[in-house]
């Protein structure tokens, strides 16, 4: 199988999930492996390793995973130790991570919080050691040509 990194480059797996373009998924998923999610889907992941939105994918509902990465449009509740939204990337809802990325065209609407307690029993992958903590949050910033 292959499945993209965040930085666009096509790696093997042999552990991943992918949900075509054209396939529309409802329901909830548990994964050990990561997933790559072309198409549409509705409901809720808990994923040990990395949710993956692409550019032709639409999400909707809960994702708790070790790491997201949005390239297409994301719409709920994340929960992650780290999210990356990319240049052709939306997503809008709540997030509750310790780091955070928006590449330059990204966008998000919404609101970022901390992973307290109560959150962090509801994770897979409990964020240690951020309470009270603001949770690392870059942006791209535009080069000049």
């Amino acid at each position: 199988m292959i499945f993209s990194n965040k930085n666009g480059q096509e790696k093997t797996s042999h552990n991943a999930t992918i949900i075509s373009e054209g396939c529309e998924l409802l329901g909830d998923l548990t994964l050990n492996a990561s997933i790559q999610i072309d198409g549409k889907l509705e409901g809720n992941i808990y994923c040990c390793q990395t949710v993956s939105i692409s550019q032709s994918g639409q999400f909707k509902g809960t994702i708790r995973a070790k790491e997201i990465i949005v390239k297409g449009q994301a719409n709920g509740s994340f929960y992650a130790e780290e999210i990356d939204i990319l240049k052709s990337g939306m997503l809008q809802g709540t997030i509750y991570c310790d780091n955070l990325s928006i590449e330059y065209g990204g966008h998000f609407l919404g609101e970022v919080k901390v992973a307290d307690s109560a959150n962090k029993s509801k994770t897979l992958l409990p964020l240690e050691g951020v309470r009270g903590k603001l949770p690392n949050i870059t942006t791209a910033v535009r080069g000049s040509n």
